[in-house]
C-alpha cells in the first residue's frame, strides 16, 4: 500500500490540514472527538471535496486540486463501514448487499448468495436491519461494503455505540475478516486500545493536524507532544525543572526524579502513565510516601489519587484492589516509565 495524502479543507473558524505519507496497508488514525478524523475519511471516499491538495492510493490519483483530478466516489473503488453501519432500514439482508451491484439479475444474484455465505448470513436474507444483531449488521454492512471489491476500507469509529461485551465479540470477528482481506485499511477512532488493535502504522491528529505519524510501539511509547502524549494514555503530566542532567523536580507532585534520559535545559514536561505508578518501599529511587486521597471503584481494579503533601497536586494510580482512601503507602514511579517532553 502507498498513502500520499496533503489536503486542506477550510470550515469557519476549523481548518483540516492533513499531511501523511505511508506504505503500511494497515493505517490507523487516532484523534479526539473534532479533530477532523471522519471528514479525513470523507475526503478520501470522494463523499467531500478539499479546497486544495492530493490524494493519491497506491499510485491512483484519487484528488489532485493543482492538476484538477476529481474522482467520482464510484471511481475510487473505496469500502466505507460507517460508524451505525447505515445499512438501508426498509431493505432485507440481501437487497442491502446487492444495493451498488450493476450486474445482470443472474450474476448479481450469485454474488449476493457467495457474500452471504461467506458472512455467515444464511437464513437471515429476508430480515430487515431492526431485526438483526449488532454483530449480523455489522456482517451485512462488510458484505456490501465487499460487494464492490475495495481496494481501500475506511472505517469511521464502528465501535464507538456498542456496549463492551458486543464490542469485544465485533472486535475479535473485525480481525478474522481482516486475516483474510489483503487491500488496505485506513481505521479512525478516538479510541487508544482499537487503533493499536488495527493499525499497524498510526498517525495521531490534533485540531485538524497530524501531531506524529510512526509505527505503533513507537508512538505509545515516545509520542512526541504533550497531546500526543495524552491521547496514549499518558494521564499523569506536569512541568518539570532541571536539577542535573539525569534528574527533574516537579513541583505540583512535591517530587524530584531521577530520569533515564537527559533533561532538557527548559520547558520540560514530566509523563507517566497512571498503571505504571507501582508500590514502592522507603530508600528505593523515586519513592514516595503518599496519602491515597480518593478510590474511584472499578470492578477488577483499583483507581486512587495520590498526593505527597496537603498542598500537592494529585496523580492518578491504577493498580489492584489493595488500598484504602485515607491510607499513606510507598510509591514509585520507575525512572523508565517517566516520558519527558517538550513544551
Amino acid at each position: 500500500m502507498s498513502v500520499d495524502i496533503a489536503v486542506k479543507k477550510y470550515f469557519g473558524d476549523f481548518t483540516l490540514d492533513i499531511q501523511f505519507q505511508s506504505q503500511d496497508n494497515r493505517i490507523a488514525v487516532l484523534g479526539e472527538s473534532g479533530s477532523g478524523k471522519s471528514m479525513l475519511l470523507k475526503c478520501i471516499a470522494g463523499v467531500m471535496t478539499p479546497d486544495e491538495g492530493h490524494i493519491i492510493i497506491n499510485d491512483v490519483t484519487f484528488f489532485d486540486s493543482g492538476k484538477n483530478i476529481h474522482l467520482r466516489p464510484r471511481q475510487r473503488r473505496v469500502g466505507y463501514l460507517f460508524q451505525n453501519y447505515a445499512l438501508f432500514p426498509n431493505m432485507t439482508v440481501e437487497k442491502n448487499i446487492g444495493i451498488g451491484l450493476r450486474e445482470k439479475k443472474e450474476t448479481k444474484k450469485k454474488i449476493v448468495a457467495s457474500l452471504i455465505e461467506e458472512y455467515h448470513l444464511e437464513g437471515l436474507e429476508k430480515r430487515r436491519p431492526a431485526e438483526l444483531s449488532g454483530g449480523q449488521q455489522q456482517r451485512t454492512a462488510l458484505a456490501r461494503m465487499m460487494a464492490c471489491m475495495p481496494e481501500i476500507i475506511l472505517m469511521d469509529e464502528p465501535y464507538s455505540a456498542m456496549d463492551e461485551s458486543l464490542k469485544r465479540e465485533m472486535q475479535r470477528e473485525m480481525s478474522v475478516f481482516l486475516k483474510c482481506y489483503k487491500g488496505n485499511l485506513i481505521f479512525v477512532s478516538h479510541s487508544r486500545e482499537e487503533v493499536y488493535r488495527f493499525g499497524r502504522e498510526i498517525a495521531v491528529i490534533h485540531d485538524g493536524k497530524v501531531l506524529r505519524m510512526d509505527g505503533r510501539d513507537a508512538i505509545f511509547e515516545q509520542p512526541g507532544s504533550l497531546q500526543a502524549a495524552r491521547l496514549v494514555g499518558f494521564d499523569n503530566i506536569e512541568k518539570g525543572r532541571k536539577t542535573d542532567d539525569f534528574e527533574v523536580l516537579v513541583p505540583a507532585w512535591g517530587m524530584r526524579l531521577k530520569t533515564e534520559t537527559p533533561v532538557p535545559e527548559q520547558d520540560v514536561y514530566v509523563a507517566i502513565r497512571s498503571r505504571d505508578i507501582r508500590r514502592g518501599s522507603a530508600g528505593e529511587e523515586n519513592a514516595f510516601l503518599a496519602e491515597l486521597t480518593a478510590d474511584w471503584e472499578r470492578p477488577f481494579y483499583g483507581q486512587y489519587l495520590l498526593k505527597t503533601a496537603p498542598e500537592a497536586k494529585a496523580l492518578c494510580w491504577v493498580s489492584e484492589k489493595n488500598g484504602e482512601t485515607g491510607e499513606k503507602a510507598w510509591i514509585c514511579l520507575p525512572k523508565n516509565k517517566l516520558l519527558l517532553l517538550g513544551k
